[in-house]
Order: structure tokens, then sequence, then C-alpha cells
């Protein structure tokens, strides 16, 4: 059996999608795995279980127009496809929700197809649920990695396996960049926490893309610390870059895809998500990434990736080097990650919302429609108050009498915001009417 798994995102994408591979491989152990990516992350595709990596040249393939990118029907994507599909396919899984891949992924020939665009009943309802919580993503929980996990196949996690090194160099990792600015610590920042460090003789090593030569560049220029500066920013390939962060004893980062790379190789992590980065969403799958963020009250956060920032960055201005210096000496975890039935679910360790509570109501949903199973609530108890707990449930209740009153789903509705979307997607669908009863029952 030929399995094609489409992977056209970036590096981080890749290795959150190793886990998809892993499953596949449980699932059809005597199958023969394709991965298909750009051409610029080919190299990253050797760290997955995949049989064989097939690449894209997305520049020669694909044009952009008004922020979108679109396949080409010229002579260099008819060979690519063609190519392709002349392997022969028994199932194909898109993992993107971008036109391009929908564009690719209408093209390719398969037996039976499954993820975004494939029209398969079971993916779609579960990408869908996923989807609805793009209008109010404070409400969402499911990490990226279990979103790519269950858009196939859905069925109950198996344990995650990571690939542990042992022998951890003193070293630290500092990624100065993300692919977002308002994602962005201030270089200054990375600075000062690297004197502090410094402090202690670790190899502090500067990582990242070329493009982010000059943040390396100011960082030399700024520094007055012990420990020698490494910088290799736009100097390393992918597999020098995996190999450095793999036997690091530390990554400090935003949500970049050496975040994600160091998850993979149980690197110790302190992820800074400010901005568009959310951590419910996109924390790196493993117990020991040690995560701060911005308080999740802050009503900006988190915002839009395309959207102007107003408030002068107020979500990681309270994020200091000896804050974050003070949370590695002591060994702090900012949230809990608990695994259910769909995957990794983390929990704020002090001051949860009424939010975080009513973020519990839509994942204890999704457990009992897509996998017969339920939220362990009575473990969940320590991480809220009884105060909180009814003022949630208060406050959903009365959405309900207000929308019960206005019949209206273009209410301000903070709470059947994920609702209302659902039905757009998937109007008169079991999953809509069973998710509004189960709502009203709260």
């Amino acid at each position: 059996m030929n399995i094609l798994v489409v992977q056209l995102a970036k590096l981080g994408d890749i290795f959150q999608s190793s886990y998809s591979i892993d499953k596949i491989r449980r699932l059809f152990p005597q199958s023969k795995i394709y991965f298909l990516c750009s051409s610029i992350f080919k190299e990253a595709g050797k760290f997955l279980d995949a049989d064989k990596i097939l690449s894209l040249n997305l520049d020669k393939i694909a044009q952009k127009s008004e922020d979108k990118i679109s396949f080409l029907d010229n002579d260099e994507a008819k060979k690519a496809l063609e190519k392709i599909n002349n392997i022969g396919f028994d199932i194909a899984i898109n993992l993107n929700i971008s036109e391009l891949a929908q564009n690719l992924f209408s093209r390719i020939t398969s037996n039976k197809k499954f993820g975004y665009y494939s029209n398969h009943q079971e993916s779609l309802e579960w990408l869908y649920f996923v989807l609805s919580f793009i209008k109010t993503r404070k409400l969402a929980s499911i990490n990226l990695v279990d979103v790519y996990r269950h858009s196939f196949f859905i069925s109950k996690s198996q344990k995650i396996v990571h690939k542990s090194i042992q022998s951890k160099e003193k070293i630290i990792c500092f990624s100065l960049g993300t692919r977002n600015l308002k994602r962005n610590w201030d270089v200054e920042n990375f600075v000062k926490l690297a004197e502090l460090f410094s402090q202690s003789n670790y190899k502090i090593y500067l990582i990242g893309s070329k493009s982010e030569s000059e943040n390396g560049r100011f960082f030399l220029e700024s520094y007055d610390g012990k420990s020698p500066i490494y910088n290799v920013i736009g100097k390393t390939n992918i597999s020098e870059l995996v190999e450095l962060i793999s036997k690091s004893s530390l990554l400090v980062s935003g949500d970049t895809g050496s975040m994600h790379i160091a998850s993979y190789y149980s690197t110790p992590t302190i992820a800074i998500f400010s901005g568009p980065a959310y951590p419910y969403e996109t924390a790196g799958y493993f117990a020991e990434n040690k995560i701060t963020t911005f308080n999740n009250n802050l009503d900006c956060y988190p915002c839009n990736e395309e959207t102007v920032c107003l408030n002068n960055f107020v979500c990681n201005k309270h994020l200091t080097p000896q804050y974050i210096y003070d949370i590695y000496k002591n060994n702090a975890d900012f949230y809990k990650p608990i695994y259910d039935e769909i995957g990794q679910f983390l929990i704020k360790k002090e001051n949860n919302s009424e939010d975080f509570i009513m973020t519990m109501f839509y994942r204890d949903f999704a457990l009992k429609y897509f996998f017969q199973s339920a939220l362990d609530f009575e473990n969940l108890k320590p991480n809220f108050t009884e105060k909180s707990y009814e003022k949630a449930v208060k406050l959903m209740r009365r959405e309900f009498k207000v929308y019960s009153l206005s019949n209206s789903e273009s209410s301000d509705s903070y709470f059947l915001k994920p609702y209302f979307y659902l039905k757009k997607l998937l109007p008169n669908h079991q999953i809509t009417k069973d998710l509004f009863e189960y709502l009203q029952s709260i």
C-alpha cells in the first residue's frame, strides 16, 4: 500500500507532522509512506519515519496574489504532478488548509483521500470543529499536532515517543526571531538574558535563518557577558540545526520551527508566546517544555497574524530577562500538560479564567463526539476555583438565554461563536445539533 502525506507548510509544521507519520506506521506497518513538502524543507523530511520524501519547487509551480498562493498549470507543475501520480497512491492525506494545498490535492490521484479538501466525512467533521475556533481562539485547546494526527482515521491516542538525546551538552540556543514581528521578543532582552546565563559558563549559540542576520549582528555589538557567543544565524543547514538543538541543554525561543525541533528531541525550552502565537494551539508537544506567555485575560491576545498591533506590543512587555532567567533557575512551569484521548491539553497552573472553563466544555464535547470518552473534570478541579467555575457556567447560561430571546446568530455571544461558525461550515449536520444540545445541557 502506498500512502501520501501532503505537508506544504514550514519547518515547524514538518516536525509537528512527524507524529502523524508515526500513527500511519502503526496503523499500516506494511505500507510505503511518501511525504510531500516544499523543496526548501526537503532535508527536514529525512528525520521523519517516511520511506520516501517528495518535494516541489513552489517558486516554479505556484504564484502569489493578494496574499494567496495558488497552483499554476504550467509545464513544470504538470511534470511534477505526473511524477507524483505515476507512483499510484491508495491513500492521500492533506494536512494543510491553504489554497495552494487545495489546488494541488485536487489534482492528486488516490483511491481514498483524507484531511483538508478531501470530502471525507469523518475528516471534515473533525477539521471543521477545529476550524470553528478561528473566530474565538481563547476557547481553543487542541494542539496542531493533534489536529494533524486526527485529520485521518480518528482513533484513540497512543503514547508519543520522543527521540531523546541523553548526552546533553552545556549549550543554550537562542532563536532571536520569528516569522511575525508581533511574536518577537526584543533582541535587547536576549542580550541581557545571555549575560545572566553567562554566569553559569554555558556556551551560547545564536540560531535562525539568514533573514535574521541583522539580529545576530546587533546582539554581538551589545553583548557584554563572560560566555563565548557562537553566531550561526544563517550558517547552518537543517541537519546541522537539528544536531545543535538536539544536544543542547536549553532553547530560548518564540513560537518557531526551532521550538518544535527541540520538542521532538526532548530539549527543554523556554518558549515566549506573544502576539498571534498561542500555546494551547502550538506549544511544543512534550511535557518538559517550559512555557511562558502573557496573561490570557488580555483582551487583544491572541491576535491575528495579519492585524497591526495598536497596543505597543503589550503582550510581551512584562517578560523581562530576569523574569525569564528566574523561570529557568526555579524550574518553573506555567502550564501543566495533561494527555487525554485527543492528545495534549495545557492547563495554566494558576489564575485560570472563565475562558479556560468554557474551553474545557468544548474539549469535553470533542472527546464525547469523536472518541466516546470524556474530560476528567474531577482531576481538573484543583486548577480552578469553585467561584470561577460557577461564574463561567452563569455566563454561558446567560448567553444562551440572550440567544434564545433574539434567535440571532449575528449576536456578540462570545461563548457561542464556535457553535455559530461550525453551523455555517456544516449546516444541518449531526455534529452541530449534538454540540447545541451539549452546550444547552451545561
